[in-house]
């Protein structure tokens, strides 16, 4: 009977993966049937190793000039960078990451398997079972919870980014910086990138949903414009010339005193 139900699931998990191809295949002919009659813009973003290497080691300065410091990350992606972790320790720097619980419970594993249990007392990882991380910093708003540094690389999405923004202004000391990432990326380019690459498309399928914005909404930078619009000229956060790079798609923003 086990070995029954064994083949079953496998039977169920097959089943599954064929119809997540077919739903991409026809996800991919709409895409380049739409390109064929439209010019939309999807320039690619800067995402090769070299420049990757240059914004970590931005990065990592920030978090080198600030030790014994709060730091908060928004959205960890799959792996961690295990250079990036001894910075925390060998600073003392506490560090707190948010993100989707199975991609907190990777980064714990790993990070575990590098380091003795015993110095990982000031890092934590608090991961969402459902939603999005907004509820967690929201957890962390009314635990009275602040930090030095906060670095924002979650959705990229108004609607999922602008209250996780607005979440990191209320949890951010004065005076603190906000890392940001990805201030040019659009939908359209994630659209591009889930049409050309099956696994693209199965990762990140039921996390975007397109229809939530229209055509010019697709093709804007949403983390630009609310940097832009809300930080820059209504919060009064300062860029760090310091932290900056001409080739990076990322910005260091200083919180006022006040």
């Amino acid at each position: 009977m086990k070995k029954f139900h064994k083949r079953l699931l496998i039977l169920f998990e097959i089943i599954a993966n064929i119809h997540i191809l077919l739903s991409w295949l026809l996800f991919r002919v709409k895409y380049l049937s739409k390109q064929n009659n439209t010019s939309v813009n999807v320039s690619s973003p800067k995402t090769t190793d070299d420049l990757s290497e240059k914004k970590e080691n931005l990065i990592q300065s920030v978090l080198s000039d600030s030790g014994n410091k709060s730091f908060l990350e928004i959205g960890i992606g799959m792996n961690p960078n295990i250079e990036r972790v001894q910075l925390l320790l060998k600073n003392h720097i506490r560090y707190t990451a948010c993100d989707f619980e199975f991609v907190c419970k990777n980064h714990s594993s790993v990070i575990r398997n590098h380091f003795p249990e015993e110095n990982l007392t000031q890092i934590r990882f608090l991961g969402n079972k459902a939603g999005n991380y907004n509820w967690t910093l929201f957890e962390l708003l009314k635990n009275k919870e602040s930090f030095d540094l906060i670095y924002l690389d979650g959705s990229h999405t108004f609607y999922t980014d602008l209250p996780a923004f607005m979440l990191a202004h209320l949890l951010l000391k004065p005076c603190g910086i906000l890392m940001i990432d990805d201030l040019e990326w659009t939908l359209n380019i994630l659209k591009r990138n889930m049409a050309k690459s099956f696994f693209e498309y199965k990762f990140y399928r039921k996390m975007y949903n397109f229809a939530e914005y229209d055509e010019e909404q697709q093709a804007t930078p949403h983390i630009k414009l609310i940097v832009d619009e809300l930080f820059l000229k209504h919060l009064c956060y300062s860029p760090l010339e310091k932290y900056k790079h001409r080739s990076i798609d990322w910005v260091a923003l200083k919180k006022s005193e006040l």
